[in-house]
């Protein structure tokens, strides 16, 4: 930091604490630290100052609580290069934000590249990092180095794959340690000779360097200590050397014979490094469906320290989840951007510009705004500048403005890095006008109509209101309503001071014209007519298209109107909900809810998804999102889009318990019976067996019952199975079998023939109860649910026993096995075609729908999504829609439609980039396309394999192993191959 920062840092250091700063005043950072370009700062300054703001610079060692706690609520800090600061500021910029201080920020998400003053220099975490090994106690392998590698030994979960390992000397690091594996099902590790020459002390920090090639993600580190302790932890790698500092407390403890097993740590123990005896390093792979085929990396100068002046754990940055702010998974990369534009919804504030467009850029993810009526939004987020493609696809939102309802807390942000954007003289004037816009303050905070669609017997209101600063009083809200058809003004109304507020009845819908759409524009104006802030949107009056033909399930096939018809579609939440922190899960989950709805994301997302060549979408709802009306807006836009509709009732029949009203309410108020987009009703979500969690109620009693109508006594029963079960003391009612007893031969197995036909027989009931309520209120349409592991010939998970397509024949439309099972290499994904023909050895009649197949392409340690896991996700894609149309599937649904980071379950399932551009999985979505739409009737059986009938260790799992060989044989001679009951 040079004389001139130091002085400036002095100067607004003294301002701060000696004196409070001036209301409305501009606070901008000239960044000078490493990679930032201070001209930034300087550049921004000077525009604002030459606009007449009150403006101030900073430097980065100003961003602590005693300058930024001074500065007034409504003045203005601007944040530029903010992906590059010190870590020490993010409490202070935290506790600012908290208070109330309005924030732009400039390049980014913050802290991408933290940095602290050590020693007179600003160092980033890698550079820092390096101070460590400086400070260690030497190479705890370097004499074992320089071994033959004989003496190490490997230990594998599975031997035939292969691996390579040398003692290899790096021109940067000498020798190092070189290893290449070939695949890992659950573990891959090469460990050391025991470390008996070296004199080891307690230590607080694992020193090393590795770097991997290219597409390797992660290795994994292990120690084991004198007393048979595996001691693991995993690291992301790049394709450079990098220095880890690991503290020994991330260490977990891991089974001494399954390393992808943790164990409980009991007393909160932490790695001893007294007491290594020896180090290993390889792969144990996680439980997230990550690919760890073709990996290689080095590891070298493996050493230990103790704490230094600023510990590891201080980079962890102290900054809340903020939308446009923080942390780096709320922006993406865009491609195919040929315009950076301001947004539609600012061009009559701003004019129309076009911006330079950097090499790389990223984009915020889509969020909803604020149109409507009524709405009940939290906050407000305004889109500014957005990217488009060549031919004017949207790629992404380049700035966004967001503030909540009495603008206590606001900030915006711009996801470019690049510095020359910022330099460029129409950015200029667009970030001091945006500046000048978030000190004065007068925004609207909602406007447009209380429903995107209405039923013609609903009432139509509109409505409008705004934020206006209390020192400009000349502001009107205005609100009219067109017809588009007509282009005629239907309403028109304007304030009257000194109300911020529009509310109007307009009348039944139905006094309007049916099918129509109206424009509704709620503007916030000055006297003289200068608009300062609009809304605009559409809404429909609509009833279901009564020309449409229905789809039905006969012979074991859908049928539209008469004609064979195969879904072929995606589960569907908007864009808009991806990338949100998990605390804010709502909006992903209740989206269509009023404050997380927007029809214009979601009819983009639509047609993106017809694009692909998708017929279907499926999706989830709440009851309590019923009265917000949105579904009926969602409905009308599929309908539209010659898109059918597989809809989820969410929480309509826990443990098997059928909630009569709730379902009334959903199909009634949403007017589904008369819906002919809409084929199929799913009652209940990856219900299965299991204690304490989706048993069903009663389990006991009902238990008690079916025996005692079999065998008159539980005696009788007892001498029939050759076995005693264990009776329960309050009732004396014999208990349940086991989980455990379910997968495994047995003196029990009479028993556990009879309990599988049971459980069957309350599935009957139970789903057959549901099924004939709904076809009495609405019998145009499919019944069924989201089955998960049912019919899985290999699922074995003790816990849990999953429904029996046997239990459903007679209950259900339609089978819906899930493919989550069946990720793997071909060997094991092919075992769908077994579900396949299980599905229809019990109910020919009925079609086999998979709703759900997908793989994850995030990386769980870096919250992104890597080319290499984005490749392999294509290659399980077309393995399971091979194995699909090998077994005569009759139609499938992807998990899910956006792409990005679902940060509640740390997963990235979307089919399509999140800028919308193809993924290597789409390209397989789109060649599949035309084969599964075009898919011809299901073959009769060529050969048959008979299935055994008596109960066999976990039901269908033990039936596969008897006859899974037959099965495959001719499978493998491509016979058409059936099951068939002994």
């Amino acid at each position: 930091m040079n004389f001139k920062n130091t002085y400036l840092a002095f100067i607004a250091f003294i301002l701060a604490v000696v004196c409070p700063l001036s209301k409305s005043d501009v606070w901008v950072l000239v960044n000078d630290l490493p990679d930032a370009d201070a001209s930034v700062g300087k550049v921004i300054a000077k525009a604002c100052r030459e606009d007449g703001l009150s403006t101030h610079e900073l430097c980065p060692a100003n961003l602590k609580r005693q300058v930024l706690g001074k500065i007034q609520d409504d003045s203005l800090l601007i944040l530029t290069d903010c992906g590059i600061l010190p870590v020490e500021s993010a409490p202070a910029i935290d506790e600012y934000l908290q208070k109330g201080g309005r924030l732009l920020s400039l390049g980014g998400t913050l802290f991408r590249k933290p940095m602290t003053m050590y020693d007179g220099k600003w160092l980033t975490k890698q550079d820092y990092l390096a101070k460590y090994a400086e400070t260690s106690d030497g190479n705890l392998l370097r004499d074992y180095l320089k071994m033959s590698l004989q003496y190490w030994i490997r230990r594998t979960s599975t031997r035939q794959h292969k691996i390579t390992a040398e003692i290899a000397k790096d021109p940067q690091k000498g020798l190092c340690l070189h290893m290449s594996i070939s695949s890992v099902d659950d573990y891959e590790l090469l460990f050391s000779p025991i470390l008996s020459d070296v004199k080891l002390q307690k230590q607080d920090y694992i020193i090393f360097e590795a770097k991997g090639r290219k597409q390797t993600l992660r290795m994994s580190v292990v120690f084991e200590e004198m007393d048979g302790s595996i001691w693991a932890d995993e690291i992301p790698l790049s394709k450079e050397w990098g220095q880890y500092v690991i503290p020994v407390k991330d260490f977990t403890l891991r089974s001494p014979n399954r390393f992808h097993e943790p164990i409980p740590n009991e007393g909160g123990r932490v790695l001893d490094t007294s007491k290594i005896k020896r180090f290993a390093c390889g792969e144990i792979r996680r439980p997230d469906f990550s690919d760890f085929a073709n990996h290689e990396f080095w590891i070298s100068n493996i050493s230990l320290c103790n704490r230094m002046q600023c510990e590891p754990e201080a980079w962890n940055i102290d900054f809340k989840h903020r939308e446009l702010l923080y942390p780096g998974y709320l922006t993406y990369p865009c491609s195919d951007v040929r315009k950076i534009t301001v947004s539609p919804n600012q061009k009559l504030l701003t004019g129309e510009k076009q911006f330079y467009v950097p090499d790389k850029i990223q984009a915020f993810h889509p969020r909803v705004r604020s149109i409507g009526w009524g709405k009940e939004h939290t906050h407000r987020w305004i889109p500014l500048l957005e990217a488009t493609s060549q031919t004017g696809q949207y790629r992404g939102t380049i700035a966004a403005l967001r503030f909540d309802r009495k603008l206590e807390h606001m900030w915006a942000g711009f996801a470019i890095d690049k510095s020359a954007f910022y330099l460029q003289k129409d950015a200029v004037r667009f970030i001091v006008k945006l500046t000048k816009r978030m000190l004065d303050g007068n925004f609207l905070w909602e406007g447009g109509s209380t429903q995107f669609t209405y039923f013609p017997e609903q009432d139509i209101r509109v409505g409008a209101s705004a934020i206006i600063n209390k020192l400009q009083k000349d502001l009107q809200v205005k609100l009219t309503v067109t017809d588009v058809i007509n282009k005629k003004k239907i309403f028109e109304d304007f304030t009257k001071e000194p109300s911020q507020q529009l509310d109007e009845l307009l009348g039944k819908a139905a006094s309007f014209q049916k099918n129509s759409s109206y424009h509704v524009i709620a503007s916030l104006i000055t006297k003289e007519g200068i608009l300062v802030d609009q809304f605009e949107h559409d809404f429909w009056i609509w009833q279901p298209n009564e020309n449409l033909g229905w789809i039905t399930a006969k012979k074991g096939e859908f049928y539209l109107a008469d004609k064979l018809w195969h879904p072929y579609g995606v589960n569907y939440m908007p864009s808009s909900g991806i990338a949100r922190e998990p605390e804010d899960s709502h909006a992903f989950e209740h989206w269509f809810s009023s404050e997380a709805y927007d029809p214009y994301v979601i009819d983009r997302d639509l047609s993106h998804i017809v694009d692909l060549g998708l017929n279907t979408v499926c999706v989830f709802i709440y009851n309590s999102d019923i009265d917000s009306w949105n579904f009926i807006d969602f409905l009308r836009r599929c309908e539209n889009h010659n898109l059918h509709l597989d809809v989820s009732f969410r929480n309509v029949m826990p443990k098997l318990d059928f909630q009569v009203s709730m379902v009334k309410e959903l199909i009634e108020k949403n007017q589904l019976a008369i819906n002919r987009s809409v084929f199929l009703y799913d009652l209940s979500w990856e219900y299965r067996f299991q204690a304490g969690y989706y048993d069903f109620p009663d389990t006991i009693r009902d238990w008690d019952k079916w025996l005692t109508n079999k065998y008159t006594t539980l005696e009788a029963a007892v001498k029939a199975w050759g076995y005693q079960p264990e009776i329960e003391k309050a009732s004396g009612l014999a208990m349940p079998p086991t989980h455990e007893q379910w997968y495994q031969s047995g003196k029990w197995n009479k028993m556990l023939g009879d309990y599988s036909v049971f459980l069957n027989t309350i599935l009957n009931s139970r789903y057959s109860i549901a099924r004939n309520y709904i076809r009495g209120i609405d019998p145009n349409h499919l019944v069924s649910f989201r089955m998960q592991f049912s019919g899985d010939p290999t699922f074995v998970y003790n816990p849990i026993v999953p429904y029996d397509f046997k239990g459903l024949v007679n209950a259900v439309d339609v089978m819906e096995p899930e493919a989550y099972g069946r990720i793997g290499p071909w060997e094991k994904v092919r075992e769908g075609i077994f579900t396949n023909a299980y599905a229809r050895m019990v109910a020919p009649e009925l079609p086999v729908f998979w709703p759900e197949i997908g793989y994850s392409v995030c990386d769980t340690m870096t919250m992104e999504s890597p080319l290499k896991l984005q490749e392999k996700g294509a290659v399980c894609y077309r393995d399971l829609l091979s194995m699909l149309l090998k077994g005569h599937a009759n139609g499938v649904a992807f998990w899910w439609y956006p792409g990005g980071v679902r940060t509640i379950e740390n997963s990235d399932y979307g089919i399509v980039n999140p800028d919308g551009t193809d993924r290597p999985i789409t390209r397989v979505i789109r060649e599949f396309a035309p084969k599964f739409k075009n898919m011809k009737s299901v073959p009769a059986s060529e050969v048959w394999v008979c299935y055994p009938q008596n109960w066999k260790p976990g039901g269908i799992v033990g039936a596969y192993k008897e006859i899974k060989d037959e099965f495959w044989h001719n499978v493998d001679s491509k016979k058409v191959t059936g099951l068939k009951i002994k």
